[in-house]
């Protein structure tokens, strides 16, 4: 929303200007009001264009970023954004930068770094996908970092902005350990197996083959396991 009034405040600012012109020369208002027109419209949709092929061309770069941590090589990854998250301006891009930082944290299993990032980006107005993306990782960690409470309460509370992106296949892997954690705190064993036997067989992204073996190893420790 703020960086839409930004760019009502220029097209304000622009008219201002342009009425001090006005008043100077003595232009016709008729033929005055259709220049502003034009060159208001002409400004506004520069700004748009600009901001769009701008976070396109990070975006892309995020992809690139991306495939160093499909390819195992997360510390490799965090330097590539965080170099771009010092370069970046504007809200929307540095929060979408920083939230996939902590991607690459909990990659190598810092998850108390990633924490702190993520409760930091709670404090912003985060909507739609970032919100979501940050609940989803913050649960995560908690859960990893042995917080069990904030995980099931934070699990709990995010169930309405999970559920629009609960059928997309890029985060399903993601939802499916946070249900079999979820299942394996409120001693739910034989529901957490079977979660985790279906998430095997359905997402097998190698990012996920860790989580796996951990959550395998949780419910061998339960020795809840059902034949």
């Amino acid at each position: 929303m703020k960086h839409y009034l930004k760019i009502a405040a220029c097209g304000i600012g622009l008219g201002v200007v342009l009425v001090i012109v006005q008043q100077i020369l003595q232009i016709d208002k008729e033929n005055f009001l259709y220049g502003y027109y034009i060159v208001a419209g002409i400004l506004i949709v520069s700004i748009f264009l600009f901001n769009l092929l701008y976070v396109r061309f990070y975006q892309k770069k995020m992809h690139q970023a991306i495939l160093l941590l499909e390819a195992g090589k997360a510390d490799e990854y965090l330097v590539v954004v965080q170099h771009l998250l010092k370069r970046a301006k504007g809200r929307y891009l540095k929060n979408l930068l920083t939230l996939n930082l902590t991607a690459g944290y909990c990659d190598l299993k810092q998850y108390e770094q990633a924490i702190d990032i993520l409760e930091n980006l709670s404090k912003q107005k985060l909507r739609g996908q970032l919100k979501m993306v940050q609940q989803l990782n913050l649960c995560a960690c908690y859960f990893y970092t042995k917080q069990n409470d904030r995980a099931i309460e934070l699990y709990e509370s995010s169930q309405k902005i999970f559920k629009p992106f609960r059928s997309l296949s890029i985060y399903g892997g993601n939802f499916a350990i946070l249900d079999i954690f979820a299942a394996i705190e409120r001693g739910e064993y034989a529901k957490a197996f079977n979660l985790l036997e279906y998430a095997q067989k359905t997402w097998k992204n190698p990012r996920l083959q860790d989580d796996y073996l951990y959550l395998k190893k949780l419910l061998e420790e339960s020795n809840k396991i059902l034949d």
